[in-house]
Parts: structure tokens; sequence; C-alpha cells
């Protein structure tokens, strides 16, 4: 258990921005997002944390994100800025309404299973961008099994941003 009260508000100083935009990435709900956040925090007050306290803390946000979703479905993901996304995935240039493009991905991406989203929200939307390895941390999985993972959540995306150019 940390001794110095000190070291919390030094975590929180350093991470919380960054374990907040991963939250909120899943949670729509504003206070919500907070909740889950501060709750990540406080949970990792209670433990020793030796080394990647960002790793540490987005795990036990995943784990209360996880938790949320059980006690509602309610909950929207909240963004989404085509920029960030791959190139291989959706070209801009040719894309008229970006807008609405915008919506659709977004939808698409609340359909995708937990993990999915948190493999695409960590590679392309929390900034700096986590590696498969900070990420396999987080989730408890191997780099392989999360290339994996990104590789199918990409499919999905793909198929569903072609369908929708289509119309």
């Amino acid at each position: 258990m940390f001794v110095d009260k000190n070291v919390l508000d030094e975590l929180i100083h350093i991470y919380y921005e960054r374990v907040f935009t991963f939250v909120r990435y899943h949670i729509y709900c504003l206070q919500d997002a907070e909740d889950i956040t501060q709750n990540a925090f406080l949970r990792a007050y209670r433990h020793n944390i030796d080394e990647s306290p960002y790793n540490f803390l987005c795990t036990i946000a995943i784990n209360l994100i996880k938790d949320s979703y059980k006690k509602s479905k309610t909950c929207k993901y909240l963004s989404c800025d085509l920029e960030l996304l791959p190139n291989n995935l959706v070209d801009l240039k040719d894309i008229s309404k970006k807008d609405d493009l915008k919506v659709f991905l977004r939808e698409k991406i609340e359909m995708l299973l937990l993990e999915q989203k948190a493999v695409i929200i960590l590679r392309y939307f929390v900034r700096p961008p986590m590696t498969y390895e900070d990420i396999g941390k987080i989730l408890g999985r191997s780099v392989p099994t999360l290339r994996n993972i990104h590789e199918n959540a990409i499919m999905k995306l793909r198929k569903e941003i072609e369908r929708y150019l289509e119309l």
C-alpha cells in the first residue's frame, strides 16, 4: 500500500488526462467516465505500482468499463476522428460527407467486441498511441493475439465502410 499521498497526486498529475481519454472513448456519459477514471486511480493507490503505471491504470479502467457495460447497456462510443485511423481503412480524399461517415463509423466501432474496441482506441485514438506490448499488458493478451484482434476489427470496419460508401 502506498504510504505517501504524494504518490497518488503525482500519478493523477501525470496520467489522469490519458486515462480519462481512454475511458471517455468507451463511455459516453461524462460523469460515468469521470467516476471510472477516479475509481481507477483509487484502486491503483491501494497497490504497489512498480513499473508501467499507465498500463496498470488502464488495466483497472478496462475492468471498470467491463463492469459498467454489464450494469448498463446504454454506453455509447463517444468520438471518432477519421484522420487518426489507418490509411488502409478509409481514404478520406474520396469522401464528401465526412461527418456522416464519422457518425456511421462511431456506431460500427461501438458494435465491435470490447477487446476489439479497446485495441482500436488504444492504437488510434489515445495519444500517444500504444504499442501492442503495452496493450497486451492492459488486456492480458499476447502480441500475436492482439495483432489478430486488431486485424479482425479493421476487416469488420473496412467491410462496413465499403457497404456505406456503396449506398
